[in-house]
């Protein structure tokens, strides 16, 4: 078997509009857009919140969402690495492997209307590959076990050229030798989204980011979701931007649409929520898209994580990504109906920590 790696996907970069309307301000760097009911629950998460931004151990918005009402929301911090603009729970953020669930999703739509099957070939619908893609499946694309390699980001950026979606299939094009053969190991690997992606163009006759917007962002009301042109963000309007613990904002250059996946917190609780109850795909392709190569917690699923009870009902969704200073995690737990949503524009490595003290407060298990 191979060691099992956790891989930094460079999927999503996104930015934020600096705007100088800094009212609605409590607590130095931040806004606060939190309702008035709720005010036990609110006010603990507000006080665990506040502290950890005090310690400089949160910039970023998190959503907290029950029973289809938002009982915490609040934004925690700068938009930028200038710190002339504070965050708003309107700015998107970039998701990081998050975004591998939507060419995922893509699939299963064709799959339902019976355009591919999951057992089909790479070849069949990518014809420009070498002879490895008449062995990796549409399976073993969306569970990582094509046996591709990494995506080499540091030879890509090492050029110094804005990065393409034409370099990023030219790049996996070049690849002369699996890993290993085809459904015999686990290998997490933003080559298997980057082909589905290309799965979904050759059959819709769309671009991705076309069959996204068709198919799935306007049909299921999803408009703080977008795709963004470039990184650096030729537009920054309500765009949260990438910087480090020295308030130094994330450099390089990439002009892959398909992978600059941005989103508000309010856009991913909706996603998660409507993906659980069955709106956007039936639940036997959910099921398909929550099955992993293995049950270990190391191994991912194209949904990331699915929990299931003894009953085989789901539990929880949870999803975490991150790339550059972007980390975000998702959690929605279907029983209770809440979603916990966590965006940071600064890394602190800290996201399952916060999610998990905030639901310990909402399940009174933490005073």
């Amino acid at each position: 078997m191979l060691k099992h790696c956790k891989y930094t996907t460079f999927g999503v970069l996104i930015t934020l509009l600096v705007t100088s309307n800094l009212s609605g301000q409590n607590l130095k760097g931040t806004t606060d857009q939190t309702p008035v009911a709720g005010q036990g629950i609110k006010a603990k998460i507000d006080v665990l919140l506040k502290k950890k931004y005090q310690d400089g151990k949160l910039n970023g918005n998190i959503l907290v969402v029950k029973n289809g009402k938002t009982i915490y929301e609040k934004s925690f911090g700068y938009a930028n690495g200038s710190k002339s603009a504070l965050l708003t729970k309107k700015d998107k953020f970039g998701i990081g492997s998050v975004y591998k669930e939507f060419p995922a999703v893509a699939i299963m739509q064709l799959y339902e209307k019976k355009q591919l099957k999951l057992e089909d070939k790479a070849s069949q619908y990518i014809t420009d590959l070498p002879d490895w893609g008449a062995k990796i499946s549409i399976k073993n694309l969306l569970q990582y076990t094509s046996g591709l390699p990494k995506v080499g980001w540091r030879t890509l950026f090492s050029s110094g050229k804005s990065i393409t979606e034409k370099d990023l299939f030219a790049h996996i094009q070049s690849i002369k030798k699996l890993r290993f053969e085809p459904g015999s190991d686990y290998l997490y690997t933003n080559c298997s989204p980057l082909l589905l992606m290309k799965v979904v163009e050759n059959i819709a006759r769309l671009t991705f980011d076309q069959y996204l917007t068709k198919h799935i962002l306007k049909p299921f009301n999803l408009p703080g979701i977008v795709l963004k042109n470039h990184y650096p963000y030729q537009d920054k309007s309500s765009m949260a931007l990438p910087f480090n613990s020295s308030f130094v904002e994330d450099k390089y250059k990439m002009s892959a649409k398909s992978l600059l996946f941005a989103a508000t917190a309010q856009s991913l609780h909706q996603w998660f929520r409507k993906l659980s109850h069955f709106e956007v795909i039936s639940e036997r392709s959910l099921r398909h898209l929550a099955k992993k190569y293995q049950p270990a917690a190391q191994f991912q699923a194209p949904l990331g994580n699915v929990i299931y009870d003894d009953k085989n009902k789901e539990v929880e969704h949870a999803h975490h990504g991150s790339n550059g200073n972007y980390e975000c995690l998702v959690r929605y737990f279907k029983p209770a109906d809440l979603s916990i949503v966590v965006l940071t524009n600064q890394k602190h490595r800290n996201v399952h920590h916060i999610s998990q003290e905030i639901y310990e407060i909402i399940n009174g298990q933490k005073k």
